[in-house]
């Protein structure tokens, strides 16, 4: 097969832009990692306005981690008309690559060029800071999900979740005490049936412990009102932590 589309791309003929991509796949399904490099060149050469090829090349640079040349390559792709079902997960890799060199003003760029194509869509425009999140660059996540949350103020249905973010971030920071307020405001908001609830609960315990409060805690927990499933089996596992076992018992 890797004879034949070698013969084939190396014809002067229409199809040879075809067959030098085909053989670049092949190459690279072998293990020829430079040699499917050439071959997507060639191809990209013979068909210039065309963004396959250089989409492919972007692709093997990224695998390579050659990451400045592949955001190059998706760069050009993006000129050459990428189709719109492939444009979203173009400009995904270009925030990832620019986050991975540090460059946090170009990832952000680019993501709002991936919220602009789809206005309105929460779980997109949350992207950015989750990825700043994954990559433990937590001055960086605080800051976009600030801004996220100002944006999303008065929606109580979408707001706690950006704020259980934040609060995560800001204690990972070292920011316990912007991260007890960012928390207390998530409960404040997040409904009594809400799924967010019981990882708030969760993450304020673990902030509460880290700030050695947490005999006051539990005794927010036990002023509170309305029994709350979550709630209460926090607080159950709280006092039978504790060695308080008949009043987890009966919480």
């Amino acid at each position: 097969l890797t004879a034949d589309f070698e013969r084939r791309a190396q014809s002067s003929g229409p199809e040879a832009s075809g067959a030098s991509l085909v053989l670049g796949h092949i190459l690279r399904q072998q293990g020829r990692l430079d040699d499917a490099v050439v071959r997507y060149q060639r191809a990209a050469a013979l068909a210039p306005g065309s963004p396959t090829p250089v989409l492919a090349l972007a692709e093997l640079q990224r695998q390579s981690e050659r990451h400045a040349d592949a955001a190059a390559s998706y760069e050009r792709a993006l000129t050459l008309g990428v189709a719109a079902d492939q444009q979203g997960d173009v400009l995904r890799a270009l925030v990832d690559l620019a986050l991975a060199a540090g460059d946090v003003p170009r990832a952000r760029t680019w993501h709002q060029r991936l919220v602009a194509r789809t206005p309105g869509v929460l779980s997109v425009r949350r992207e950015l800071g989750d990825a700043l999140l994954a990559r433990r660059m937590y001055t960086d996540a605080i800051a976009e999900l600030q801004s996220l949350a100002r944006s999303l103020a008065g929606d109580n249905r979408v707001l706690p979740p950006v704020l259980r973010d934040l609060g995560r971030a800001q204690m990972q920071a070292n920011q316990l005490d912007e991260a007890l307020a960012t928390l207390r405001r998530a409960l404040s908001l997040a409904g009594a049936n809400a799924g967010v609830r019981r990882e708030l609960y969760d993450d304020m315990t673990e902030l509460r412990t880290r700030r050695r409060e947490l005999d006051a805690w539990v005794r927010e927990l036990d002023a509170q009102g309305g029994a709350t499933w979550e709630r209460m089996m926090l607080l159950g596992r709280l006092h039978a932590e504790q060695g308080r076992l008949d009043q987890a018992e009966g919480t």
